[in-house]
């Protein structure tokens, strides 16, 4: 049976630091409008006539970017100057579990939530393409068994709860 791909883009805006491990500018607090490009395939449509519905992957993928991670800043774990700073302005504050906020680790991880947040739907995460300038992306396809087991044991059980917390969507056909 041919495999099919639904895409879904996702907008956001976050602050980040990469701290003094690296030398360049991207050292310092800064901020970046960053695009995700969703992709899910599937082997067979739903009772729609389809993969999903766009506005699915938007409510469940998008808006946990949108509580998590826009208009927020996202840290290392080892960052603490950094966290007790933010905390105590009482910032948005998302501390990554990969280490360093880059985009290969932003990457990373929301491709592991999306596949914990769409796990549910039948459809497979194919790729995330994290674009974090206009020129400048990366994808993740996969993770190794170490990222999955760390993001595992790290997320699973507050996604789960995201999850139920935002219900599923009922379709009246």
């Amino acid at each position: 049976m041919p495999k099919n791909t639904v895409n879904r883009k996702i907008e956001f805006d976050y602050a980040h630091r990469l701290g003094n491990r690296y030398k360049f500018k991207c050292r310092h607090n800064h901020g970046h409008r960053g695009v995700v490009e969703v992709a899910l395939s599937y082997e067979s449509k739903n009772n729609l006539d389809m993969g999903i519905d766009f506005a699915e992957i938007k409510r469940r993928v998008g808006q946990w970017i949108d509580d998590a991670w826009d208009h927020g800043t996202l840290a290392a774990p080892e960052d603490q100057e950094y966290i007790n700073f933010l905390q105590s302005e009482n910032n948005k504050l998302y501390i990554m579990t990969l280490g360093l906020p880059t985009a290969e680790n932003m990457a990373r991880e929301l491709f592991y939530i999306t596949k914990v947040l769409m796990e549910d739907t039948g459809l497979v995460v194919d790729k995330i393409r994290f674009y974090e300038t206009p020129n400048g992306f990366v994808d993740c396809e996969g993770l190794t068994s170490e990222e999955e087991s760390l993001l595992e044991s790290s997320l699973r059980s507050s996604l789960l709860q995201y999850k139920d917390m935002i219900g599923a969507l009922e379709y009246h056909v």
